[in-house]
């Protein structure tokens, strides 16, 4: 191919049709493809054609995602953001995209998902939020988020799951949390999540099991590989009946912790002798690695009862700390709530 040739085809996919130019650093092979990698971009492009559905912004130096950032893009298929330098995505910032099916925000410093980060996205094949820096996921960061075929939230090295975090959530495939530090599983982090056919958690640290209450809203749960440092006095730890549960190849300590995690498995019918095979010991170091059926846990005496005031000031500082309006607000009507919040953004538009 000659040099005058090149040139030319060079700048058939610099310009897009219709009369949108194609921004700077970019490449866009048709009307509906924007590829912007490597291009140093500090911010979205702006003045793209309204008919782009598949737009590339990986590895640029974008650091803020802001409200409604894509909303003229409204035929948005696919949306690509690994390898930036996103620390904020602020709430309702993929609002108006109902096409949307790809989502990937991948290796990207997002310390926090704030509020409503991810709200509002419908029928999302994927969404992927990993390997990153997830540090916290604040309530409601994906409230009337619905249709998600596979949300992963893996390789985050600290990532604290708030209560009612994942709440407004709705009929997700699957939800995996997998290589992660965990830290504390708080009551109420499960809360508000509605219609998941499986829920993983798969190989993370966990440092305390202060809950677990799977309810009848998931289908499957799959429990494989996690280190569980603690599991304090008080855990809620609950399977519903129609749970359909593996708890496999875990780390738990066979202290007189175990006792706890015992007691609540005979709640929720799922067999003591099977968790004991299938599950190893963290502690103490003499049973490191071996089978929790090895332990002779009848042997280990049950933890002494703490005192009933002090565990009562405990779930207290762990309630959720929201107003009560906004809790009604979230409750059981947060469809139509975030309807009609879409609706009135819409209008100002």
């Amino acid at each position: 191919m000659g040099p005058l040739l090149q040139l030319w085809l060079a700048a058939l996919l610099c310009v897009a049709v219709a009369g949108f130019p194609c921004p700077s650093g970019c490449v866009c092979p048709s009307e509906i493809q924007v590829l912007c990698t490597n291009a140093g971009l500090t911010s979205p492009p702006r003045h793209l054609s309204p008919y782009v559905q598949h737009l590339s912004l990986a590895g640029n130096r974008i650091r803020r995602i802001g409200i409604s950032a894509f909303q003229r893009l409204r035929r948005l298929r696919t949306l690509v953001l690994d390898d930036n330098e996103i620390g904020r995505i602020a709430p309702f910032a993929f609002l108006g995209l109902r096409d949307l099916e790809r989502l990937s925000i991948q290796r990207n410093p997002l310390g926090e998902l704030g509020r409503f980060a991810l709200a509002g996205l419908h029928n999302v094949t994927y969404l992927y939020l990993s390997p990153g820096g997830v540090r916290r996921v604040r309530p409601f960061a994906f409230a009337g988020t619905a249709d998600v075929k596979l949300l992963l939230l893996s390789g985050n090295p600290a990532a604290e799951l708030e209560p009612d975090g994942f709440s407004g959530l709705r009929r997700v495939d699957h939800l995996l949390l997998e290589d992660s530090d965990l830290g504390t599983l708080e009551r109420g982090w499960l809360a508000g999540l509605r219609q998941v056919g499986r829920l993983s958690l798969r190989a993370n640290t966990i440092h305390e099991l202060a809950a677990l209450n799977v309810t009848s809203e998931v289908r499957r749960l799959d429990f494989h590989g996690n280190r569980v440092l603690s599991v304090p006095a008080g855990a809620e730890l609950a399977l519903a009946p129609t749970v359909e549960a593996s708890i496999e190849g875990n780390l738990f300590p066979c202290t007189c912790q175990v006792h706890r995690v015992l007691a609540a498995l005979s709640r929720s019918n799922y067999s003591e002798v099977r968790f004991m095979q299938d599950n190893f010991c963290l502690t103490p170091p003499s049973l490191h690695k071996r089978r929790i059926s090895e332990a002779n846990v009848t042997q280990i005496a049950p933890c002494p009862d703490r005192d009933r005031a002090e565990e009562e000031e405990r779930r207290k500082s762990e309630e959720v700390r929201l107003p009560s309006s906004v809790g009604r607000l979230f409750s059981a009507p947060l469809p139509a709530a975030l309807l009609a919040v879409t609706v009135v953004r819409l209008r100002y538009l």
